[in-house]
């Protein structure tokens, strides 16, 4: 906490504490504790405080415990923490990042510059996780420590990141898709079935690429309209999959929507087709 926080509290006499309900409470305390450097200050299997530097960070409460104010969660609600962000500036974020990696937490969008670039917002490193329950957490650099977003300021991951993060938000249109971290790729899945991956430097090939199933009408107008943007994935051509480069010097991103749209709806239930029509989006 800053000199200015700590005097802001002392002021105005507010600190959030937010709570959530959780399945385990000792193993979501394990995670937040490994994740942020911080260390439990209750512990057991009904409740947990979370403390950094004094200060309560972060409450866990096992859904099925109901203690004096009746229950406050729904376990069978998913997906938990709809609309919420559990947000943390971290002065260490460069070693949080390390340590989200060796947890092997699932990434939601990857480190980034927010705002992608140019003056304005926060100018800020970002990285979006899942924790063990599918809480969205936020961990955020603190304000104006981005630089001024030029290369030598950016991470080497950067190029790659900054498609990675487009194509998983492409894919968090989708009812109930996701992007699940396999190392340096994600998997692109809807309720288990894969329908595409995003490769980043796959077997040592240094290209960045969006592979997913295909319609060959779909495959023919990638061809006429992204010639040099469009491939035959190794191992999956055969299946009727494409393959889009993501590394090159100008993505028409209209087309990679439209290429993922296709292969959720060849991979979906009708039931999430069905929601997907209600949204509406472009084709």
């Amino acid at each position: 906490m800053t000199v200015l926080q700590r005097a802001f509290t002392r002021r105005f006499g507010m600190r959030p504490q937010p709570l959530i309900a959780v399945t385990d409470v000792e193993a979501s305390s394990r995670w937040y504790q490994r994740l942020l450097g911080c260390r439990s200050d209750h512990g057991g299997t009904e409740y947990e405080r979370l403390v950094c530097a004094g200060t309560l960070i972060l409450q866990l409460h096992r859904f099925e415990v109901e203690h004096h104010h009746g229950p406050i969660g729904d376990r069978d609600d998913k997906p938990y923490g709809n609309g919420v962000l559990l947000w943390f500036e971290i002065d260490d974020f460069d070693a949080a990042v390390a340590r989200a990696a060796k947890l092997k937490a699932e990434v939601v969008l990857p480190r980034h510059r927010n705002p992608p670039s140019g003056d304005g917002g926060p100018n800020h490193w970002e990285i979006w996780l899942r924790d063990p329950d599918g809480y969205t957490v936020v961990l955020a650099s603190p304000d104006g420590s981005a630089g001024d977003g030029s290369a030598g300021d950016a991470p080497a991951e950067s190029k790659p990141a900054g498609s990675r993060a487009r194509l998983a938000a492409i894919v968090r249109r989708l009812p109930e898709a996701r992007a699940v971290a396999q190392g340096s790729h994600l998997s692109l899945e809807v309720r288990g079935k894969r329908f595409g991956w995003f490769l980043d430097d796959h077997h040592g090939d240094g290209r960045v690429a969006l592979n997913c199933k295909s319609t060959a009408d779909t495959r023919q107008r990638l061809r006429r309209e992204a010639r040099d943007q469009v491939h035959t994935p190794k191992y999956l051509g055969h299946r009727g999959w494409v393959g889009l480069w993501l590394d090159v010097g100008d993505i028409d991103w209209s087309l990679v929507e439209a290429a993922l749209q296709e292969a959720y709806r060849l991979t979906a239930p009708k039931k999430l087709l069905a929601k997907l029509e209600e949204q509406d989006l472009p084709l």
